[in-house]
C-alpha cells in the first residue's frame, strides 16, 4: 500500500512540475523582466490542513534560499451572502521570486521536492497563476511602471478584509475603460473608509489551472462593514457598470492576513550552525501517515 501511495504521489509530482514549466518556461522564452509572483490558491481536504503548514513552511524557506519571500497570505473570509461564490478557497499565499528561471529553480529543488506530498495530502483544489509586477499602460506610448512587492505589514484593525481580485478584460477597449473611468471613480471612495489598494500585478501564466488572468489587485478595507456598505452605495452603483463593462472575468475572493512566518533559524549551541532545516525534517517525521 504505502509502495502505491508512493507511486501516485511521484506521478503526480511530475505532472505538477510539467505544468509549472509549461507556464514558467513560456515566461522566460518572452523574456519578462523582474520579479515573478506565484499566486497559490488552494481549498484543503477536510482536516488535512496541517500538512499543509509543513509544506508552506517548507517552500518558504526554498523560496528565501533563491532570494525571494512570502509577501502575503490570507485565510478566507466570509464577507457578505452576495459574494457566496467567492469563498473556494481556504488559503491563499503570494510568494515572490527574482525571476522566473528562480521559480523553476524552486520546482526542481529537493527541499520542494520533499515537501510537496504534504501538499499532496492537504489540498482538495487549487489555482496557481504567475504574475509580474508591470502596472497597467493607459496610453501605448506610456511608460510602464512596477508594483510594490514588499511584505504587506500586520493591519492596525483584526477586523481588516482584503479582496483578490482576477480579472480579464474585454478585448476591446475593456482594460482602458476599468482603469481610466472605473478605477479613478472607485479609489477615493476606498481611500476615504482608510483602504486601498496593496498590489496591481499583471498576469503572465497559468502555472496549475486553466483560466487566463490579466490583472490581480489585492484591496485591503479596515472593515467588512466599511466593504459592504461602499457597495451598497448610490455613488458606487452610479459606476459599478464601468466594471461589468470592462471585463468578461471577475473573480473577487475575499481574505484575513495572516500575519508572517517567524523564519528565523534556531541556532545550535554545540556549533553555532543554523537548525532549521533539521527542525523541519524532524517535523515531516512527526506527522502520521
Amino acid at each position: 500500500m504505502k509502495n502505491t501511495v508512493a507511486v501516485i504521489c511521484a506521478v503526480m509530482l511530475m505532472t505538477s512540475a510539467a505544468w509549472s514549466q509549461a507556464g514558467l518556461g513560456d515566461i522566460v522564452k518572452r523574456g519578462v523582466e523582474g520579479p515573478i509572483v506565484v499566486v497559490d490558491l488552494v481549498k484543503f481536504k477536510p482536516g488535512q490542513s496541517k500538512f499543509y503548514e509543513i509544506y508552506d513552511r517548507a517552500a518558504q524557506i526554498e523560496v528565501e534560499r533563491l532570494g525571494g519571500d512570502v509577501i502575503f497570505r490570507g485565510n478566507r473570509f466570509e464577507v457578505n451572502e452576495r459574494l457566496a461564490d467567492s469563498f473556494k478557497w481556504d488559503r491563499v499565499t503570494f510568494r515572490k521570486y527574482p525571476s522566473a528561471k528562480a521559480v523553476m529553480a524552486m520546482a526542481a529543488s529537493k527541499g520542494y521536492q520533499k515537501a510537496f506530498p504534504n501538499r499532496l495530502k492537504s489540498v482538495e483544489d487549487s489555482m496557481v497563476y504567475a504574475f509580474s509586477s508591470e502596472l497597467p499602460k493607459i496610453t501605448p506610448n506610456a511608460k510602464a511602471g512596477r508594483s510594490f512587492l514588499g511584505v504587506l505589514p500586520e493591519p492596525e484593525s483584526e477586523d481588516s478584509v482584503y479582496m483578490l481580485n482576477l480579472l480579464r478584460f474585454k478585448p476591446d477597449g475593456g482594460r482602458q475603460m476599468y482603469f481610466t473611468k472605473y478605477g479613478p471613480k472607485v479609489s477615493p471612495m476606498i481611500s476615504k473608509l482608510g483602504g486601498g489598494m496593496k498590489y496591481a500585478l499583471k498576469g503572465e501564466a497559468a502555472v496549475i489551472g486553466t483560466e487566463v488572468v490579466d490583472r490581480l489587485i489585492l484591496v485591503h478595507y479596515p472593515d467588512p462593514k466599511g466593504f459592504e456598505g461602499m457597495i451598497a452605495s448610490d455613488a458606487y452603483k452610479a459606476v459599478s457598470h464601468f466594471r461589468t463593462d470592462a471585463i468578461e472575468l471577475g473573480l473577487l475572493f475575499p481574505f484575513t492576513i495572516i500575519p508572517p512566518y517567524n523564519m528565523k533559524p534556531h541556532i545550535d549551541p554545540n556549533n553555532g550552525r543554523p537548525e532549521r532545516t533539521l527542525k523541519l525534517q524532524t517535523d515531516f517525521q512527526k506527522i502520521p501517515e
